[in-house]
This record gives structure tokens, C-alpha cells and sequence, in this order.
């Protein structure tokens, strides 16, 4: 029994040639590129001219035009809402601002963390909130208050309703 292994040279080839035949182009490449940023610009606009407070940003595989048509990829987003800032640090608050604590755990899983709602101290501060705001506010064994993901998604909804273009 004898093995073939294919030099670097012949592997690219294959690669390449199962590329072309899947439409995996750089023109393919670059033209779903300009597409899906040509998309989340026009989204942007129409945000600006409505008012809106937030920025809706495109980001993965689509934007990347790395993905191909019948792969059903989704489409991943990250959306910024200009009145809600997200520190790291107790002391990197906004005046003006909600201000939420990003934070973790030894419960947090490691591509997540927990959102602790900050309110403001009479000397000009901020502290955790420790009496809940919301009816979807839950409080951690520490007594702070955190954003629960129910709340961001309606806060979300609000913020972008009516943002797809028709």
C-alpha cells in the first residue's frame, strides 16, 4: 500500500479549484463585502434622518464575504445605543449617561459578562443600584442590580423598531 501525499503547491490547487466551483471567488468575495457595507450604511442613514440614538453595525461572515449563498449563514450584529455607556471601571462613568458595570464572575461564562446597572452618589459618583428599577432586574448575591437579557431585548426593540429598510 503506497500513501501520495500532495505537495503545498497541489493542495492550494484543489483548495482553489473547490473555491471556483462553490462561487468562492475575490470578486464574489468583494462584491458580498460591498454588499452587506453598502447595506449596514443605507440602515445607518435611515437611522440618522428618524433621530435615532444608535448605530447598528454588521460584523461576521457576511460583511467579511466569507460565506456563500446556500450556506443559510446569520447575520451577526452589534448595536449601539448612544445614551447608555458600558464601563469596565467603577470610575469611567458618563455624566448624562446610563451607565452600566460590564463585570465577571465565577458564574460568567468566558464569552460573556453580567451588566450591573450604576446610579449616581450625592458627591458625584456612582455606585451599584441596589433596589431594582425594573420588573426583569434581577439582584446577584452581592446585592447588585443587573441588566437582564429580557430588558435589553425590549430596549433594543424600542430603540430600533421600524430599522429594516422596506
Amino acid at each position: 500500500m503506497t500513501s501520495y501525499k500532495k505537495s503545498q503547491e497541489e493542495y492550494s490547487r484543489d483548495v482553489y479549484e473547490a473555491f471556483q466551483a462553490i462561487a468562492v471567488t475575490s470578486d464574489m468575495i468583494h462584491r458580498r463585502r460591498h454588499d452587506w457595507l453598502l447595506y449596514q450604511t443605507l440602515v445607518a442613514t435611515q437611522l440618522k434622518i428618524r433621530g435615532q440614538l444608535a448605530v447598528h453595525y454588521i460584523v461576521g461572515s457576511q460583511v467579511e464575504g466569507s460565506t456563500t449563498i446556500g450556506m443559510h449563514s446569520d447575520t451577526d450584529t452589534v448595536n449601539r445605543i448612544d445614551f447608555i455607556q458600558v464601563v469596565l471601571k467603577l470610575g469611567a462613568w458618563q455624566k448624562g449617561k446610563v451607565n452600566l458595570l460590564a463585570f465577571k464572575d465565577e458564574t460568567t461564562p468566558p464569552q460573556f459578562y453580567k451588566l450591573c446597572w450604576l446610579q449616581p452618589t450625592t458627591d458625584g459618583k456612582q455606585e451599584y443600584a441596589r433596589v431594582p428599577a425594573h420588573d426583569t432586574d434581577v439582584v446577584d448575591r452581592e446585592g447588585r442590580v443587573l441588566v437582564s437579557s429580557i430588558f435589553l431585548n425590549l430596549l433594543l426593540n424600542i430603540v430600533f423598531n421600524n430599522m429594516v429598510m422596506r
